[in-house]
Order: C-alpha cells, then structure tokens, then sequence
C-alpha cells in the first residue's frame, strides 16, 4: 500500500509562522508535524510515502532529500485536497489501495486499524470520523441509520443548523482509505474537494463508503491557537508515557 500525505497549503490562519516555513515542516518540540505522520505510516508497514507540495516546495525538497521511500509530487497551484491526489494519479495506479492522510493532524490513532477495517468491510473508502463539540469548522458526516455507510456529507454547518440532522457530531478526520482506481472518475488538473465534489459523487454512482469512528486524541493544527495546544498536549502525554 502507499500513502499520500497532502501538504501544498500555504496555512493562511498559521501565520507569521508560515511565511517562513510550510505548515507540515513547523516543529513540535523540534520534530516537525509531517514527520510524525511518516512515523506512523511506517508503524502500520506503509514504506511508498508521495508527499503532495506546492507552497515552499523547496523547503520539502531539502528536508527530503535522498530520503529512501519518499517522493514529491507537485502542484502549481491549489488544486483543492481530492485535486492535489488526482495531480500525483500516475504515481500510486500500481497499488490497489491507498491510504490518504493531511499533513497538519496530530493524533494517536494506529492507521493499521482504519486499513484493517477497509479490509474487512470490502468497501470502496474508509474514513477516519472523530467526534467534536463544535462541527462548524469541519465536514460533518452522515451515516444509514443503524449502518457504518455514509449516506451524506455537509460541509461546515454551524451547529444549530447541524443539530437539525443529528446530536452527535463526527466529522471528517482527515485520513481515508481508497481504492486508486476511484480517481479514474475525476477530471484532473481542476480543483476537487474530497467532502464536495469526490465523495458525493461516488456515493451517487453507487461505492460504498464507510466510517471508522475514534475515540481518541485527535487535533486539526490548522490555527495558531491549535498549534500551541499540540504542544501542550504532546508534553502532558509524553510526561504520562502515552506517545
């Protein structure tokens, strides 16, 4: 299996940090973010990493250099989270599946179980779901009623508009489990979102897609205010031996 990790944002709300450095390159406690994610990829025996760049490429270039296993794939412009994949298409076709990560996520979730359970539901996509107070800054996920099956998604609802539709709130994680051959569907070299465009429509073309609900630590790195409560979270668990 080989993995893509999506890192072309230029991280707009992480700023003045990022005018000198790419989101997934900022440190925590001195290891920048993407790093952690490649650790956890090898965790779960994925070895064929692409890295999708695109602001500060030249940064992943030297940080990346000669390392065994990793390529870059590149984009010229936003091409949108499903779009950045598609651009790298010619890169995984040779392996059945795919496992699709976001470069700004800290999380202790073992992605052996996400691929696991890809496997043992037959299905087309697993996704990864967590569970949030609040899903107003995320891509809220609807489920068959009694059945793992996702059935819709709405996008960045405010929560009294969200509570029309359920009381319990998972949202998109940011980590997916693929069939490769899915991106044959898709147009390449225009933007596409996973939550807006692919998704949906593989959904109306029949796939099946299914939803591995975590219980566990998960944080979207995405503001400067999220950034500095990584670090405070990932020195307590490393104080109680929990990384």
């Amino acid at each position: 299996m080989k993995a893509i990790i999506i890192a072309g944002g230029e991280g707009t709300r992480l700023r003045p940090l990022t005018y000198l450095k790419p989101k997934p390159l900022l440190p925590l406690w001195g290891i920048p973010m993407i790093e952690l994610q490649i650790k956890k990829l090898k965790e779960a025996g994925v070895t064929d990493i692409i890295i999708n760049v695109g602001y500060k490429a030249k940064d992943f270039e030297r940080h990346f250099a000669n390392r065994k296993g990793i390529s870059l794939s590149y984009e010229d412009k936003p091409m949108g989270t499903a779009g950045a994949v598609k651009l790298a298409e010619g890169m995984f076709q040779d392996s059945d599946e795919i496992i699709i990560l976001n470069a700004d996520i800290v999380t202790d979730f073992d992605y052996r179980e996400l691929i696991n359970f890809q496997r043992n539901s037959k299905s087309d996509v697993s996704l990864f779901a967590v569970k949030v107070e609040d899903p107003s800054r995320f891509g809220l996920i609807l489920n068959k009623p009694g059945f793992r099956q996702v059935e819709a998604f709405l996008e960045k609802l405010p929560k009294e508009a969200a509570l029309q539709y359920t009381d319990k709130f998972y949202v998109n994680g940011g980590i997916y489990v693929m069939k490769s051959h899915l991106f044959q569907h898709f147009q390449a070299d225009v933007p596409l979102s996973f939550e807006k465009e692919v998704f949906p429509t593989l959904i109306m073309k029949g796939y099946t897609i299914s939803r591995l609900d975590f219980q566990g630590y998960w944080l979207d790195v995405g503001t400067k205010e999220a950034y500095w409560q990584a670090h405070k979270d990932t020195f307590r668990k490393a104080i109680l031996g929990q990384l």
